[in-house]
C-alpha cells in the first residue's frame, strides 16, 4: 500500500544520505591528513578539534612531574574534547630519559601520567575515559630521544571507545617492540617489566 511504498523510500533516502555522508567525512578526513578509518560526522569534529590543538605531545619541566604552563592548557584542551564526546577517550603515555635511574624510571613515569589525569579531572573529566601508561625509559630508550628536554614527556592519542579511530594515528611500531621486550621480560620472570598503570594494550 501507500504507507508501505512510503517507508521503503523513507528507508532509501536515509541511507542514501547515510552513504553521503560517509563519502563526504572520507574526502573531507583525508583532504586534513586525518587517519584511516574517519565515516561519521563525529569522527570528523573530532578530528578538525584535535589539529586545533596543534600536537600530541606535553612536555614536563626538567626531571619533575610537573608540566610547562603551555603543556598545561594542551592537557584542558584535550580535557575539552571528551566533556564534549563520551564516546571518546585518551591513552596518555608517559617517559622519561635513559639517564633515569632503573630503580624508579617507570614508577617516575607513572607518576607523570598521573599528573595529567590530575589535570582532566580537574576539568571534570571522568577517569573511565582516560588510559595511562608510564613506560619508563624504554620508549625513549627505542625512539633515540636523547636525554632532558626531549624525553621529558607525555604523548597523548585520543581514541574513539569502540577502537575504531585514533588521533593523531595508532601508536608507533617502537611502542610495539617495548610491549613485545616488557611481555618477553615477565614470560622470563624478571619481575614487573611488563606492569602497566591500566589495563590498556
Amino acid at each position: 500500500g501507500g504507507a508501505a511504498h512510503i517507508a521503503r523510500v523513507a528507508r532509501c533516502s536515509r541511507f542514501m544520505r547515510c552513504l553521503l555522508d560517509a563519502k563526504f567525512v572520507e574526502a573531507s578526513a583525508a583532504a586534513l591528513g586525518g587517519p584511516p578509518g574517519c565515516r561519521s560526522l563525529e569522527h570528523l569534529a573530532v578530528l578538525e578539534e584535535v589539529r586545533n590543538i596543534g600536537t600530541h605531545l606535553v612536555w614536563f619541566k626538567g626531571a619533575c612531574e610537573e608540566l610547562y604552563k603551555g603543556s598545561h592548557a594542551r592537557v584542558q584542551d584535550y580535557a575539552a574534547i571528551l566533556l564534549g564526546h563520551p564516546s571518546v577517550c585518551l591513552h596518555i603515555h608517559a617517559h622519561t630519559g635513559v639517564r633515569a635511574p632503573d630503580s624508579i624510571a617507570e614508577g617516575f613515569t607513572k607518576d607523570r601520567a598521573e599528573m595529567i589525569c590530575s589535570i582532566l579531572r580537574g576539568c571534570s573529566v571522568d577517569d573511565s575515559q582516560v588510559h595511562t601508561t608510564g613506560w619508563g625509559k624504554e620508549v625513549a630508550r627505542a625512539f633515540g630521544w636523547a636525554p632532558g628536554r626531549e624525553s621529558a614527556r607525555a604523548e597523548i592519542f585520543v581514541a574513539f571507545s569502540d577502537d575504531s579511530v585514533w588521533f593523531p594515528g595508532r601508536l608507533p611500531v617502537e611502542y610495539e617492540m617495548v610491549a613485545k621486550s616488557r611481555a618477553e621480560g615477565v614470560a622470563r620472570g624478571n619481575g614487573a617489566g611488563g606492569r602497566r598503570c591500566d589495563d590498556d594494550q
